[in-house]
């Protein structure tokens, strides 16, 4: 069974307006069902939406749009006119003069998920919907519209038609799972409650448009797109007639949201800042549909340490002290914090703290200090096998001691979170992996292969931090992920091993990604790309990088320093986290915004979410562990919910194939260039695999050249630009030593390489070796000789000639004065581009090819007497030599 959408397929709209009115035309993808809203411009303060039950045809749809125009004909004022063609709603935003409707514009399909196509937003348009007879000006409408405008829509905004973006495949795979009470109390229907998260709303925390969605979300659920903000790329990787895909998807956390040094820690509620869930998928694609194509998938998290910590940051100072701003005796901030992480994924939750814990001056190891006794506090409450696994590691300072040793280290502890956490496969144990000596695959996580189940399922997350979350965590983050895709490989056939090698195609090409993750989440919350890099820590980074890192920390101090402010306001006007009202401060008087995210201060909010001190987690997170606990499903759907189901259900039968012609879009012309969207993909046969390989296979070890010239990984990071207003470093955590001169790495990079076929212990020593085409193929290409390349350049005279409309008397005297050292054997009587004379063909010759036909035709004919006699005396001879 495939995926319910989340959403109605509504893929194309078209605003058309009248002085009185708004009509929004909404179609599917094959312009088969179309529907249509009406907005009242007439209204100054309030939004009122009429929605048309009907669903049209395309001929009725005109026809009715018809009708509409000729009754605003007789009116010049009044006249229909069609206003902006758009591809989603993202909802509807007021200030003080009324609302405005967000649209988006322009999309650009990046990935597909099964069929289910990924887009991300290009361009949007922002209309007032009252009309300009009725509007009541305000003299702060525009600043505070350039304020919500500051945060970019067309930067790294998601959305899918038919797909759940904010939520996990593993998740998003068992939306429709069932189960009888009669077999809840069994293990595997037990697990498939846990599952069976049926609702129609998406993870609040993740839709950043939640607060544009709410003016119409009672009215028109369905027609309004959630988006996510954070990261999304896909790659192909062809493994010889298989096409494996490689897909990162990477989700910011709404609450709580803002930049570097304005948001810290947790808030009352138990959020982190910079909370980002980021998820591999690794698939095959053979099949359109999710349940009957190979998926598996593995899912980390990182965000900021969940005490009540902050900075005072002044713009003076590159690295403020950290603070505790109250005390937390009994750790309800990360009580509320880990018991959602309980109910999300499940059980173990591995804290891996890579802050720093010896100081001179103490700051980073200030958060190392407090967040264990925390831990320990909340553990005493907890099952033994469920208890939270803390691991602190100074990543900086054993960077600083050991060298080149933070990737082996990092690869040692990877391997043990991922063997207890498992990862998601939509499909049972390979036979090959079940008769490999190698078992490690089936005695991963909690959750294992077995005869009686069909899934595997992912228990627990890492949850990785340092102080901002952003190089050191993205680069451990990687190695985890690095892990995990080997196991992921392994279970889908590709590979027999799920070691990975770094200098492999597939690597370079992940580590390209990884970094751009990277980059886009640090530009983001930190104002710059990663200051130290994943080829940093691997101290593969080149001398010139060195400039860039320079460049990144200070783009992200000026960031920090004189951008994050305005950035922060429009993220707060956008999210609603600030309302403007009448009568109470703008958002540009408030000294700072901490009572906007801390309602417990304010008093607003009299008590915490937790049960009590002891009991933390609640009887509901901890009944389905280690896996995660659904939301409770309402035994009886309002009549709101009921109507938006039927609706979703209408849609769905007026294009039941949706998704193919999504796909596909035969209905409409193409061009092949769009079509083929791999073509446009990030692959390691295009980018990463050289022109002269003999091996295909993205998983060869490919040797380094230092002669060769280094290229750039502007293929893996072209996601990522630079922001004008969000350029800057990271000196306070990050940037160990205030800079990153340590991080030189060696001199010369590589982007072109060839098979490594020399024993283990030789390859270092044959790096600089010279690979010949003799060295493979026995043979070399020599330089060509006067009289041949003479003779090749009269051979081009005779085709230059020949494509020119001349003469044959000029062409043939022209050859002959050219070719005066060739003696032609023969000449047909005429000769030429345009024109040519077959020669005859001799009696004997036409017999001998009849002769031939009709053999073929006829079969062998029966041999004459001479070819008897011939076959008798051979024979004869053959066994007199026998004898």
């Amino acid at each position: 069974m495939e995926l319910c959408p989340a959403y109605p397929t509504l893929q194309n709209f078209v605003l058309y307006e009248t002085k009185a009115k708004y009509f929004l035309v909404g179609t599917d993808a094959a312009d088969r069902c179309f529907r249509i809203l009406k907005i009242d411009r007439t209204e100054p303060f309030e939004l009122n939406i009429t929605e048309d039950k009907t669903i049209y045809e395309k001929s009725e749809m005109t026809e009715l749009l018809n009708r509409i125009y000729d009754g605003h004909q007789a009116s010049k004022s009044l006249r229909m006119s069609k206003k902006v063609s758009a591809y989603g709603i993202l909802g509807f935003v007021r200030f003080f003069e009324g609302y405005y409707i967000v649209l988006i514009t322009e999309r650009k399909r990046i990935a597909y998920i099964g069929s289910h196509a990924v887009y991300k937003i290009e361009d949007t348009a922002i209309l007032p919907i009252p009309c300009s007879s009725v509007r009541v000006s305000h003299s702060d409408e525009s600043r505070y519209l350039k304020i919500f405008q500051n945060v970019d829509l067309s930067s790294n905004f998601y959305f899918s038609y038919t797909y759940d973006l904010t939520s996990t495949l593993q998740y998003n795979m068992h939306v429709n799972a069932t189960f009888t009470a009669s077999d809840a109390d069994s293990a595997v229907n037990r697990k498939a409650r846990s599952l069976a998260r049926t609702r129609l709303n998406n993870c609040p925390k993740y839709v950043w448009n939640d607060y544009l969605m709410k003016p119409a979300r009672k009215a028109i659920p369905e027609w309004i797109i959630p988006v996510i903000h954070g990261y999304i790329q896909q790659a192909y990787v062809p493994v010889y007639s298989c096409p494996l895909y490689l897909t990162v998807i990477a989700r910011r956390s709404r609450l709580y949201a803002g930049t570097r040094f304005l948001k810290r820690g947790s808030n009352d509620q138990g959020n982190v800042a910079n909370e980002v869930e980021t998820e591999v998928i690794a698939s095959v694609a053979f099949s359109l549909t999710l349940t009957s194509g190979h998926f598996t998938s593995y899912v980390t998290l990182r965000g900021s340490v969940p005490l009540p910590w902050s900075q005072d940051y002044n713009g003076m100072v590159p690295k403020p002290q950290i603070r505790i701003d109250r005390p937390d005796p009994f750790g309800s901030l990360a009580a509320q914090h880990f018991c959602e992480l309980f109910e999300r994924y499940g059980s173990p939750i591995m804290v891996f703290n890579l802050a720093k814990k010896n100081e001179r001056r103490p700051r980073e190891s200030i958060l190392s200090t407090e967040l264990k006794p925390v831990i320990e506090y909340l553990n005493q409450f907890l099952a033994p096998e469920h208890k939270i696994e803390y691991t602190a590691w100074d990543m900086a300072r054993f960077r600083k001691t050991h060298q080149s040793r933070v990737i082996d280290k990092l690869e040692e502890m990877a391997e043990g979170i991922v063997r207890k956490t498992g990862f998601f496969h939509n499909g049972r144990e390979l036979y090959c992996n079940q008769m490999s000596k190698d078992k490690s695959g089936n005695k991963m996580g909690r959750d294992k292969y077995s005869d009686s189940k069909s899934w595997r399922f992912q228990t627990g997350i890492s949850r990785l931090n340092c102080v901002d979350c952003i190089d050191r965590t993205n680069t451990a983050q990687f190695m985890i992920h690095r892990q995990a895709l080997g196991y992921q490989l392994r279970s889908l056939g590709i590979i027999d091993d799920h070691q990975l090698p770094f200098e492999s195609d597939i690597m370079r090409l992940f580590e390209g990604i990884f970094e751009a993750h990277g980059d886009t989440i640090a530009l983001q919350y930190g104002g710059s790309q990663l200051v130290h890099s994943i080829r940093t820590y691997r101290k593969a980074s080149p001398w010139a990088l060195q400039s860039r890192d320079i460049l990144n920390s200070v783009s992200r101090y000026y960031s920090n320093a004189f951008t994050d402010f305005d950035k922060q306001m429009g993220i707060n006007v956008f999210l609603g986290v600030f309302q403007p009202k009448a009568g109470r401060p703008h958002v540009w008087e408030l000294p700072t915004d901490y009572y906007l995210h801390h309602k417990l201060v304010t008093g607003v909010s009299e008590s915490t979410n937790l049960p009590s001190y002891t009991c933390w987690f609640g009887d509901s997170s901890t009944r389905c562990l280690p896996f995660p606990f659904p939301p409770k499903v309402k035994k009886r759907m309002d009549k709101k919910e009921l109507r938006l189901a039927k609706n979703l259900q209408l849609v769905e039968r007026c294009s039941s194939s949706g998704l193919f012609e999504e796909f596909y879009e035969p209905t409409k012309m193409t061009f092949f260039e769009k079509e083929f969207y791999m073509d446009d993909m990030n692959s390691t046969r295009k980018n990463y695999m050289p022109a002269d390989a003999t091996d295909v296979s993205p998983f060869v070890i490919r040797a380094r050249h230092h002669h060769e010239k280094h290229v750039s990984d502007a293929a893996a990071r072209k996601t990522v630009a630079a922001h004008p207003s969000l350029i800057t470093d990271d000196n306070t955590s990050e940037s160990e030593g205030g800079g990153s001169s340590d991080d030189c790495g060696d001199k010369d990079d590589v982007r072109s390489y060839t098979k490594l076929s020399l024993p283990t212990d030789e390859r270092q020593s044959s790096l600089t070796e010279d690979y010949s085409m003799k060295t493979y193929y026995g043979v070399e290409i020599r330089n060509s000789s006067h009289a041949d390349v003479d003779l090749y350049r009269r051979f081009s005279q005779i085709g230059t000639l020949a494509d020119k409309k001349t003469s044959e008397k000029v062409v043939m005297n022209t050859i002959h004065q050219q070719l005066a050292n060739f003696t032609p054997s023969q000449y047909f009587s005429a000769d030429s581009l345009y024109r040519v004379i077959m020669p005859e063909v001799s009696r004997r010759s036409v017999a001998a090819y009849r002769h031939a036909v009709n053999v073929a035709q006829g079969g062998p004919r029966e041999p004459v007497q001479n070819d008897k006699r011939q076959y008798a005396r051979t024979e004869l001879l053959l066994r007199k030599s026998q004898s």
